[in-house]
């Protein structure tokens, strides 16, 4: 068994007050038992993959573009001739 010191600041300290006068349990235990509960959220944040941040954001079906990738070039070719007629007619 290990002994730690550890700094809190004054929110820390705060709620550490708090959770100790609702529960009843002494200091060790409470940082035990948020070490314990904090364990499964720590394994699941090492264990993103870059598509897993992505999805994080919610761009929608196909983000923000135009056009699938593949029809990429098709649909640049299609803005620029909207375009076009746009300000020709315009």
């Amino acid at each position: 068994m290990g002994t730690r010191s550890v700094r809190l600041d004054q929110e820390s300290e705060s709620v550490l007050s708090e959770v100790m006068a609702t529960t009843g349990l002494s200091i060790s235990e409470v940082i035990k038992k948020g070490l314990l509960a904090y364990r499964e959220t720590a394994r699941h944040a090492g264990k993103k993959s870059p598509a897993d941040f992505f999805r994080e954001f919610d761009l929608g079906e196909g983000g923000y573009g135009a056009a699938p990738a593949r029809q990429a070039q098709e649909a640049v070719k299609n803005k620029l001739r909207s375009q076009r007629k746009q300000r020709d007619t315009g």
